[in-house]
């Protein structure tokens, strides 16, 4: 474990519990979002956070929201790919005992765009989109999504 580790992950696994892969598909499953969906969950187990330590820990460690948007270079997809690395990296550094369970996720918006961002599940099991680009974390799913396309995590 980091210096970092050391000294701020046990502030971010306070009050945590396990989320077993079987867990996060059935809430996957039960979510109309969702039905349908191309799910891929890579762990057996993950770590779930309590909301507000989460979105303390991600705010803490990604990075990626301070780069800029480069059509085909460096744009949504990729942003939600370094965002999954970062939270995964930063689990890990904080001592973590299982992967924080982020995922990537491509979905078509309300509006008809095309997407992606990354899947966050809190501690008690509520679905949470994090758009990297600007840093945001909602529970809303359903004002952002119209259907969605796959899940890798």
């Amino acid at each position: 474990m980091s210096l970092l580790g050391r000294i701020f992950g046990n502030r971010y696994a306070k009050d945590s519990v396990v989320l077993s892969s079987e867990f996060i598909r059935q809430k996957l499953d039960a979510h109309p979002l969702f039905k349908g969906t191309h799910i891929v969950l890579k762990d057996g187990d993950y770590q779930g956070l309590e909301i507000g330590r989460l979105k303390d820990f991600v705010s803490d460690n990604v990075w990626v929201v301070t780069k800029k948007y480069q059509k085909e270079v460096f744009d949504c997809d990729d942003f939600a790919a370094c965002a999954r690395a970062d939270i995964l990296r930063a689990g890990a550094d904080a001592g973590f005992k299982r992967a924080a369970f982020v995922a990537e996720v491509s979905y078509e918006r309300t509006g008809g765009s095309y997407h992606a961002a990354n899947l966050l599940i809190d501690s008690t099991g509520i679905l949470h989109i994090y758009e990297p680009q600007t840093g945001r974390i909602t529970k809303d799913l359903a004002s952002e999504i119209k259907s969605v396309g796959e899940v890798w995590g």
